[in-house]
């Protein structure tokens, strides 16, 4: 229904197939995004065979290439620019793939289960009380993904603490209401104008 991608390391427009925050998403984010390069690559004149679908390594591990194959390399933008574009736009697909760049970064397999597993992982080592917390996914699509009110409002006051300051690139991309992302249409003419930061979950959801 336009709200998830299928989980992929490579993309074009988060797996979109066409413009609008809801459209339809490709089943194959990557291979989709290794044949518009092919196509790209073919209009330059170079032939390209394939491509198909390949898997390096081991599932949910990463693979680095080093040697003469490697023609060329981005970069990622940084995580909190990211996270930044999910807090604002509740993008399910970067939510999800946060959470698998997470269990990677801890060790876990980078899959739905090792994501969920870290990242409660991660919060508890930040002293929160997790106790209620049911996570299924990291976008929260799952019906089975619960949590305390008590549990957010905690999350919500390590986010902006002092003592938390790598935790304030989330803090800082909650929506602004009448300003920008998911509350850009909220609150314009009520008191929480340019003042209420918060996110919610889609159009036909309420605020949180």
């Amino acid at each position: 229904d336009g709200y998830a991608a299928p989980v992929a390391a490579l993309a074009i427009d988060v797996g979109r197939q066409k413009e609008g925050f809801y459209a339809p998403r490709d089943l194959d984010p990557a291979l989709v995004a290794a044949r518009e390069f092919a196509t790209a690559l073919a209009a330059e004149g170079i032939t390209v065979t394939g491509p198909s679908r390949r898997t390096y390594g081991e599932p949910g591990t990463a693979v680095s290439i080093t040697d003469d194959r490697l023609v060329a390399q981005v970069e990622s933008a940084p995580l909190g620019e990211i996270i930044d574009y999910a807090m604002k736009t509740s993008d399910n697909t970067i939510t999800e793939i946060i959470g698998h760049t997470v269990a990677r970064q801890v060790g876990q397999e980078a899959s739905f289960a090792g994501a969920t597993r870290a990242v409660l992982g991660v919060l508890r080592d930040l002293g929160l009380d997790t106790t209620g917390v049911s996570m299924v996914d990291n976008s929260g699509l799952g019906e089975k993904s619960l949590m305390p009110a008590k549990f957010v409002s905690d999350l919500l006051g390590v986010m902006t603490s002092a003592d938390h300051p790598r935790q304030r690139e989330a803090a800082i991309g909650l929506a602004v209401a009448g300003l920008d992302g998911t509350l850009a249409d909220r609150f314009t003419e009520k008191n929480g104008r340019g003042i209420m930061r918060g996110k919610h979950g889609g159009p036909r959801q309420a605020t949180a």
